[in-house]
């Protein structure tokens, strides 16, 4: 069992609006009506649904393609094209997310809050966890998710919907 959902954190679900694309160019999801969302909306959204799934697993982007019945190729660039960012990127964000609310609302150690997000080192997870907010895990979960000078918890993903 991954550390923290005992206690009723949670990520995104497909349904959720943080899972529709959020390009400024692009009309949300909810704005289709149902069964008239296009093909390669359809598939990001089904991107994006396996990556909060598979969050604490490993990233393949040939599988994820495989996955949704496409290519890499063709994965990259719609999933560009609906969010504004990579699939990696959105991994990424989701989970640096899921750590803050672990950090924030258990007291799981920091190598299982690290396992749990798909990171298979604790320096790694702590090296990308500085690069993001600037706080080391401890120090964030310390601070109550507040970095000094800048935002607060809600930035970084302490409150998810």
């Amino acid at each position: 069992e991954q550390p923290g959902l005992q206690s009723g954190l949670h990520l995104p679900t497909p349904s959720s609006p943080t899972l529709a694309p959020t390009h400024p160019d692009r009309e949300p999801a909810s704005a289709w009506p149902e069964g008239d969302m296009p093909p390669d909306l359809r598939m990001v959204m089904k991107a994006q649904a396996l990556l909060v799934a598979r969050i604490s697993e490993p990233f393949s982007l040939t599988q994820l393609a495989r996955d949704v019945g496409t290519n890499e190729r063709k994965l990259t660039d719609v999933f560009r094209t609906h969010t504004g960012n990579t699939a990696f990127e959105f991994l990424r964000s989701i989970r640096h997310k899921r750590a803050c609310e672990l950090l924030l609302h258990t007291d799981d150690a920091v190598s299982a809050i690290a396992e749990a997000t798909g990171f298979s080192a604790t320096a790694a997870f702590t090296f990308a966890f500085r690069q993001r907010c600037g706080l080391t895990p401890s120090q964030y979960r310390e601070s109550g998710g507040i970095a000094p000078g800048g935002p607060g918890p809600e930035f970084h993903g302490a409150n998810l919907p």
